[in-house]
């Protein structure tokens, strides 16, 4: 079974894998029973494990353009590669999958947007979203709720941030990503993936409980769908709250012992509303120590940094506006423009028949 890592006190989430207690206590009675065998006629059909993909069969498959060799040791800087899509109109995206290539090598992927002409990623839409999709160890695919989608402008190209890890053989890696298209005209909200950061870390050396904390205030009401915090080897907790705008403070999420080698994304079960003035907020823990026995080394001033030796604050969160409608603007657009039109030419029309009217009139 998946480990899960969220503190049940705090926050419900989709992707909970754990199990209620009739159902740990039906287990229990079964095994001190002797483990006997039900009824055959009340067995369930088997489980299907996919070994493709686990969103629905995508629409459109990016990969890298060629494969990536990584040697059987040492240290293999990030690397980025840049792939167009080809999207010569928006796309909106339901669901995403970075699919590995090569699993033992590739420790983590984001796959960031390039907007035409530009030399580095760029946030895109009205909350600024940082990233198209993620994967590491234990994290599930982007599929997002009916109505909400991520988009892709025009010309926008795939830019892949690979993290490898050496295994001891070389190996060879081609990563891809899998998108599943939203009709435009069923979109209501664009979702955004943010992400509150630390590019400054200094954890003392032998250290056990250093703490950070950084936070992100809305400006207006939005909804926020899933979290996904992102640390290193030291990463011993992180803990998101929402501090509204009376003062009083929710924890929405709460990772008592943060694992380096299962990050999960935690979704909500239900999009949680936060009203403007919000104050999203995250805090970080992190074991400098001997005790540590991840740490690479102790004795070690520790800073931001890329490699998995050094650290990083990352509070990852999905939000779209609460009150956004996109599917109704078109219409609303075609109704004021009715009425323009109407104001501008019905008082020509009648004045032109009035005229005309007169016209006739006098020539008789």
């Amino acid at each position: 079974m998946p480990p899960w890592h969220a503190n049940p006190a705090h926050g419900r989430f989709a992707n909970d894998p754990r199990l209620n207690d009739r159902e740990k206590q039906l287990i229990d009675a079964w095994v001190r029973a002797g483990l006997p065998e039900g009824d055959p006629a009340d067995l369930p059909p088997p489980v299907h494990f996919t070994d493709g993909w686990s969103i629905p069969e995508p629409d459109l498959v990016v990969s890298m353009p060629r494969l990536f060799t990584v040697p059987a040791e040492g240290v293999v800087e990030y690397q980025y590669v840049e792939v167009d899509p080809g999207f010569r109109e928006p796309r909106w995206i339901q669901a995403a999958e970075i699919r590995p290539g090569n699993r033992r090598v590739v420790h983590h992927c984001l796959v960031f947007l390039k907007p035409p002409g530009c030399d580095e990623p760029a946030e895109q839409g009205a909350l600024g979203s940082f990233c198209l999709a993620a994967t590491t160890p234990g994290t599930p695919p982007l599929i997002l709720p009916p109505g909400l989608a991520k988009l892709v402008p025009a010309g926008w190209r795939f830019l892949f941030v690979l993290h490898y890890s050496p295994i001891g053989t070389e190996q060879t890696d081609q990563t891809s990503i899998g998108l599943v298209f939203a009709d435009p005209q069923t979109v209501k909200k664009e979702v955004a993936t943010r992400l509150i950061r630390d590019d400054h870390l200094c954890i003392p050396p032998r250290v056990a409980e250093h703490r950070v904390e950084h936070s992100e205030r809305f400006s207006d009401d939005v909804l926020l769908l899933a979290m996904l915090p992102h640390m290193h080897l030291r990463g011993k907790a992180f803990r998101y709250e929402a501090v509204h705008p009376d003062g009083s403070t929710e924890v929405l999420l709460d990772v008592p012992r943060y694992d380096f080698n299962w990050q999960n994304r935690y979704v909500l079960a239900e999009p949680k509303r936060l009203p403007a003035g919000t104050t999203l907020r995250c805090t970080a823990w992190y074991d400098n120590s001997a005790g540590n026995l991840f740490n690479p080394d102790p004795d070690a001033t520790v800073r931001t940094g890329l490699q998995s030796w050094d650290e990083m604050f990352n509070g990852y969160y999905e939000v779209a506006l609460a009150d956004q409608d996109l599917s109704r603007s078109p219409l609303l657009r075609r109704k004021v423009w009715s009425w323009v039109v109407a104001l501008l030419v019905v008082p020509v029309g009648v004045a032109f028949l009035v005229c005309s009217r007169r016209r006739r009139q006098k020539a008789i």
